[in-house]
């Protein structure tokens, strides 16, 4: 199952507060964006961002109170009930309690690093954006399970598809988009302009215009990415990436991206 950020907004909408739910997709895409491209200081920034939307989201959907003001660690106290006048909750213990102890653990962790205010002795790091970026991760997709009621891998899926990994990749001008790395080989490059593109598909002639490469490169690249199905064509030749070829794009800008675009460390 697939579903662009707005779809998953209004899905989202739909259980708790419009406010929460554009929070929480926003700072996601955020810092997953950033991540992948070598850029760490803003993933842990953001996950500060998420924790805060997806706690008060949480909040809501356990008790069915809307808060815009409390933080983490209040909300923590409410849903362990170790406040004066617990609510009443809806969320089974067991489930309160892991969430929260994610939640503490990551929302206080990116605080003490030094991430989240100035510090002349912390630099954000890939091992730290790293732990955050899968604590965020685990923390959005227990909420969806728990708010839709869904499979964990369904849900799972969902959150990998809204990902766009184009962030610091693609420039456009003039509705063309430029692949900004040259690192990247014939078929990578048709891969990021397929991901980048609406509905993930492009006409032959498209690729050709927007490609960097020759046109001989591309069509030998189409020729082995349809053999390798990471992508696929229909009758009239437009080019549609398809799910491996959506996993080795994220493979792609995990092992090159970082050393080629983006800024360590910096917002």
């Amino acid at each position: 199952m697939k579903m662009t950020p707005d779809q998953l907004k209004g899905e989202i909408a739909a259980i708790v507060d419009t406010t929460f739910a554009q929070e929480i997709i926003d700072s996601y895409l955020e810092m997953q964006q950033r991540y992948h491209a070598g850029d760490w200081m803003p993933a842990e920034l953001d996950g500060g961002k998420f924790c805060e939307a997806v706690a008060r989201a949480y909040y809501q959907l356990d008790t069915g109170t809307i808060t815009h003001k409390d933080l983490p660690g209040d909300i923590i106290k409410s849903l362990n009930d170790k406040v004066k006048v617990p609510p009443t909750h809806t969320l089974p213990l067991k489930d309160r309690d892991h969430f929260c102890r994610v939640l503490e653990t990551t929302y206080k962790f990116r605080s003490d690093r030094g991430v989240a205010h100035v510090s002349a002795t912390y630099n954000a790091n890939h091992l730290d954006a790293t732990f955050v970026i899968a604590n965020v991760k685990w923390l959005f997709a227990e909420f969806l399970r728990l708010g839709w009621k869904k499979d964990r891998n369904e849900v799972a899926e969902i959150i990998e598809a809204i990902v766009q990994l184009e962030h610091p990749l693609i420039h456009e001008l003039d509705g063309r988009p430029l692949v900004l790395s040259n690192s990247f080989n014939a078929a990578e490059e048709v891969l990021v302009l397929l991901q980048h593109s609406p509905g993930g598909c492009l006409t032959r002639t498209q690729l050709k215009d927007y490609h960097q490469k020759s046109t001989s490169a591309v069509n030998k690249a189409i020729n082995d990415l349809s053999v390798s199905r990471d992508i696929r064509l229909n009758g009239l030749g437009d080019v549609f990436i398809t799910p491996l070829g959506e996993k080795r794009i994220r493979e792609v800008i995990n092992t090159k991206a970082p050393s080629t675009v983006g800024i360590k460390g910096k917002p």
